[in-house]
């Protein structure tokens, strides 16, 4: 038997669903199943379960690599801490972004068609890929700066006093605001012919693209600012 889910209930949300209702009605004994009968659900649903469980593996292990490349780079605990405070924010940006497509305000900055276009986007395999991709990014905006920052410590400005800090960690932004400007703009520009594609077999790529263009808004003020 094939089903199709109602406008506005995402793939999972709505398997799910129906998995407890059908559930419910064997209990209540409002549905019988004759002998040797079993039921499942497979089709797309299937597929994005099989993602689920490889991306919950492959996202720590991802991370988990990443954090030691950067020990190895930097050699410093702090400096390494330091590379992924951008992380969280960046993350937080791409569902954000997400969430006010849903809204009605996202229509006042938006053409109609790309809209409505865009707020079928739900969250999927697809995002949390995207999310991978963010992630790895924002890794290098954060890397750029910190680089600087250790160069000059080797150069032998001292960390004694807040004030020295302060402007030791100003002067890296300074100096790394323009190539880490050139990473976030040409990230944004390239996503935007994906982002207003209404050809066949965009609605695959939109997801991916729309986290990691919400991300890349919202990371740049971490990364130069905080």
């Amino acid at each position: 038997m094939v089903f199709d889910v109602k406008k506005g209930i995402s793939l999972i949300r709505g398997v799910e669903s129906a998995s407890r209702h059908l559930d419910s009605l064997l209990k209540t004994g409002k549905l019988h199943l004759p002998p040797g009968t079993t039921y499942s659900f497979t089709g797309t649903y299937e597929y994005y379960r099989r993602a689920a469980q490889t991306l919950s593996i492959i996202i720590p292990l991802t991370l988990l690599l990443m954090i030691l490349n950067h020990y190895i780079h930097f050699g410093n605990f702090l400096l390494t801490f330091l590379s992924f405070t951008s992380f969280p924010v960046g993350i937080c940006g791409a569902f954000l972004f997400l969430s006010l497509l849903q809204t009605e305000a996202a229509r006042l900055f938006l053409p109609d068609f790309l809209y409505f276009h865009l707020k079928e986007v739900k969250l999927s395999i697809m995002v949390w890929i995207g999310i991978l991709v963010l992630i790895g990014i924002v890794a290098d905006d954060s890397v750029l700066i910190l680089t600087y920052l250790q160069d000059l410590l080797k150069k032998g400005y001292s960390l004694s006093s807040v004030k020295r800090i302060r402007a030791i960690t100003r002067r890296a932004g300074i100096e790394r605001i323009r190539p880490a400007m050139m990473t976030t703009l040409a990230v944004i520009i390239s996503l935007l012919p994906v982002i207003t594609s209404t050809k066949r077999g965009s609605e695959i790529l939109i997801p991916l693209a729309l986290a990691v263009f919400g991300g890349m808004f919202i990371q740049p003020i971490t990364t130069l600012v905080i």
